[in-house]
């Protein structure tokens, strides 16, 4: 066995360098596009270049536009890949940004310089916007609630943004959204968390965005958000003893108080569209709309069709977007085929794509022109009605082959023809002898010589035969065999399930070893991969509960309980982890675990 380990990491040596080093490139990413300053409130923005296909870098990244930030490190950390016969690495430096002033910065590019030459990476964007002047409480939880307008027009798309503020550990969260008549909410992805400060205490924020739309005019007052919970609170004495094992600090000996938190009423003025202008076609969608169209092909032939098609992109209300139609085409007969639309929430809100296809039949030869379609939309930003319209098309058909082959035919043998029937008609009846056109379909033997030749010829059909009655057989072993692979692979999923489950974490969980928000969020990652879970917030004694139901030994459950205490004290109360990933025990404690489980 260890020679054939040998063998293949010897193989692997010497592969590595054949299969080539990626080539190197550098990509920049922020956690967010959109963060708060003001007096007493700092936002804190993930920032990561990472650079792939090389094993090191001359010096740390150079970042442009970091001048209106204060920039802390968050660590550095490699990891070494294979993926399709490339073998390489990928670097990433971690920072923390925090706004110093308002507006809109461009982030980037990062330059990092690999053996004497430069790479860069992207830009992105960063708006830092005024936070809310209400007083911020100073309680360690607390629910805000804010909107990106609070003036807007009926049904124009507005962002309605939960945050909340922890500064203890809890369980349990739900969630009940304001009730308003006229008013609708749709939630924007999955719940985010970052790290935010209040009058120098650090609050761990978890995010929910809702894109908000009203169906009349008027003035609207916007009742609290409510979320109830189970705060488990830090406890400030240490006993020593039996008592001290983290097992009691299970639930089951423990309990946590219930809470419930609510933001402050808001008030939403939504005011009418204007009447001026409205175009006549206007379907009611407020917002931004882009159109484009296109023909394929350009040039064709008669019996053939071209395809013409318009995609609409948009985003507010994209459910009001316009269905644009194409007017009858003189010599064209056009089939509409069904359109397709689909809706993508981001944390800017809504955006819609439809796409509409008409089949363009000809029905002849000659230049078509295919007009120009419009729709209207209300412009939110311009505050305008604004009527777009897609480029003017030209299909050009041509004669058919078939068509074209007789027109051009008759010339050259039409003469011959004409000449062949007057020759006929000038000759006589000739008396010809009989000849030998054909035989029937069973060939006439004459010597039994032949009946063995007629054996050896039909020789081969036998040969088919046999292949005609060997094709069901091979079918049914193909489909035998299948069904037993597809069983066995079915049986192995949970393995492959969990192996995925423990890759992950130990690749995210070693990208971050100064951030003990990332490395929660790895463990809670790890936790529902591995179990099937959908918790969004497992705590250390909810963590150690499940491990013990599936069959992991108390030693090895209460080890990962007080892992997950570590890691949220770090959080909650503002210090950095200590240790470096070499030393960190975690890793090889989930290694452990996985050891024991089924």
């Amino acid at each position: 066995m260890k020679g054939i380990m040998y063998l293949i990491s010897s193989l692997f040596l010497i592969m590595a360098p054949v299969a080539g080093y990626a080539r190197v490139s550098v990509s920049l990413d922020l956690d967010r596009t959109q963060a708060y300053h003001g007096k007493g409130v700092g936002d804190s923005v993930r920032l990561v270049v990472t650079t792939s296909g090389t094993k090191s870098c001359d010096d740390r990244p150079r970042i442009l536009g970091l001048a209106p930030f204060d920039v802390s490190g968050g660590g550095s950390s490699s990891r070494v890949e294979i993926v399709n016969g490339q073998y390489g690495t990928k670097l990433q430096h971690t920072y923390f940004l925090q706004p110093t002033d308002t507006g809109t910065f461009t982030i980037g590019p990062a330059r990092v310089k690999v053996e004497g030459k430069v790479y860069e990476s992207n830009t992105q964007e960063l708006q830092v916007i005024e936070a809310p002047a209400s007083e911020v409480p100073r309680a360690s939880i607390f629910l805000t609630a804010d909107l990106s307008t609070h003036r807007a027009f009926v049904e124009q798309q507005v962002l309605y943004i939960l945050k909340l503020h922890l500064r203890e550990r809890v369980s349990d969260l739900s969630l009940t959204l304001p009730e308003t008549d006229d008013l609708t909410f749709k939630q924007l992805g999955k719940p985010r968390e970052y790290r935010q400060t209040h009058n120098g205490r650090q609050y761990v924020v978890v995010e929910i965005r809702y894109a908000l739309i009203s169906a009349a005019k008027g003035t609207f007052d916007i009742a609290p958000a409510k979320i109830d919970l189970t705060v488990y609170e830090a406890s400030r004495r240490r006993h020593k003893g039996l008592f001290n094992d983290p097992f009691f600090d299970d639930p089951f000996f423990k309990t946590g108080r219930p809470l419930q938190v609510e933001s402050a009423p808001l008030r939403f003025e939504v005011c009418e569209l204007p009447a001026k202008g409205r175009p006549a076609d206007f379907s009611g969608m407020v917002g931004a709309l882009h159109m484009e169209s296109s023909l394929t092909p350009a040039r064709i032939r008669v019996g053939e069709s071209a395809t013409l098609t318009v995609k609409l992109e948009g985003k507010g209300n994209v459910n009001r977007m316009p269905d644009p139609s194409l007017p009858e085409i003189k010599g064209i007969k056009v089939y509409a085929d069904e359109p397709t639309f689909t809706i993508t929430p981001d944390e800017e809100g809504l955006t819609g794509l439809k796409v509409m296809k008409w089949a363009l039949v000809p029905e002849g030869a000659g230049t078509h022109q295919i007009p120009d379609l419009a729709t209207s939309f209300f412009d939110v930003t311009q505050k305008r009605y604004e009527t777009i319209r897609t480029r003017p098309r030209t299909l050009k058909v041509l004669p058919a082959k078939r068509d074209r082959d007789q027109t051009e035919a008759p010339t050259g043998r039409a003469r011959e023809t004409a000449a062949g029937s007057s020759k006929r008609e000038d000759r006589t009846p000739v008396k010809q002898e009989v000849k030998e056109i054909g035989q029937d379909i069973l060939p006439i033997h004459t010597s039994v010589r032949d009946m063995g030749h007629t054996y050896s010829s039909h020789r081969p059909v036998g040969l088919v035969l046999w292949i005609v009655l060997a094709v069901p057989f091979a079918a049914y072993v193909a489909v035998f065999t299948g069904l037993r692979l597809k069983r066995r692979s079915i049986r192995s999923m949970p393995a492959l399930r969990a192996k995925k489950a423990v890759r992950n974490f130990l690749k995210a969980y070693g990208e971050t070893p100064h951030d003990p928000l990332a490395r929660m969020t790895a463990l809670r990652n790890y936790m529902n991969d591995r179990f099937g879970l959908s918790l969004a917030i497992i705590t250390p004694d909810e963590a150690a509960r499940i491990l013990t139901s599936r069959g992991v030994s108390p030693d090895k459950a209460r080890a990962l309980q007080a892992a997950f205490q570590r890691i949220e004290d770090a959080i909650y109360g503002g210090k950095e982890p200590s240790g470096t990933t070499t030393r960190d025990p975690v890793p090889a404690l989930i290694k452990q675990i996985e050891k024991e489980l089924p």
